[in-house]
């Protein structure tokens, strides 16, 4: 009986522990995450790892925060979290590409506390919650959220605050400074709206 308890309470342990992501895994979760787009059989679907969230100065045997891939050719990325303490999607978008040397300064402090926030949690031993856990289920067993068919129905949403936007702005620290969320919101709505007519 009491061989019994013991092997009934380290195989129940052994679940509450948050487990690293390899990257294998994590390609395999933006397949499923993309899958439910895929319209076309003719063109085959390439995930480019890019980057896992680490720089050159990092030790190599470092465990990576997160992972991004690129979707290719259709355009888009995913960004996977590198623990499943986390929730399993970051970030992704349907279009485009996910540049690291072009990376603007929000995006790259964005990215910094996800590192932080994922290394901080396994340095804590922190156990992934339920709600959690089930979206990490959910994805792994082939549900899509609504959420993967998003689409941009305004076309200045996506705008930047960088080049060319903000050209007219004054250089800060020899680097030209951001247009900022407010203007480049306040720009997107005046350019919806069509106002002022002239300006």
């Amino acid at each position: 009986m009491r061989r019994n308890l013991f092997l009934l309470f380290l195989f129940s342990s052994s679940l509450l522990w948050a487990d690293n992501v390899t990257v294998s895994r994590a390609e395999q979760l933006a397949r499923t995450f993309f899958g439910n787009q895929e319209t076309t059989r003719s063109v085959e679907t390439k995930y480019e790892y890019i980057w896992n969230g680490e720089s050159a100065q990092t030790r190599a045997d470092a465990i990576p925060a997160f992972h991004v891939f690129n979707r290719i050719p259709q355009g888009g990325f995913v960004i996977i979290a590198g623990d499943d303490v986390a929730v399993p999607v970051l970030a992704y978008s349907n279009t485009g590409k996910f540049e690291v040397e072009n990376m603007p300064s929000n995006l790259q402090n964005w990215m910094t506390y996800y590192r932080e926030e994922i290394n901080w949690s396994r340095a804590q031993n922190r156990v992934p919650s339920a709600s959690i856990t089930a979206l990490w289920n959910s994805l792994e067993n082939g549900y899509l959220s609504d959420n993967a068919e998003d689409e941009v129905l305004l076309e200045t949403a996506l705008w930047n605050q960088g080049t060319p936007y903000n050209k007219m702005c004054p250089p800060i620290d020899g680097i030209i400074a951001p247009t900022g969320c407010v203007a480049t919101a306040l720009a997107i709505v005046m350019k919806y709206n069509r106002w002022p007519d002239k300006g």
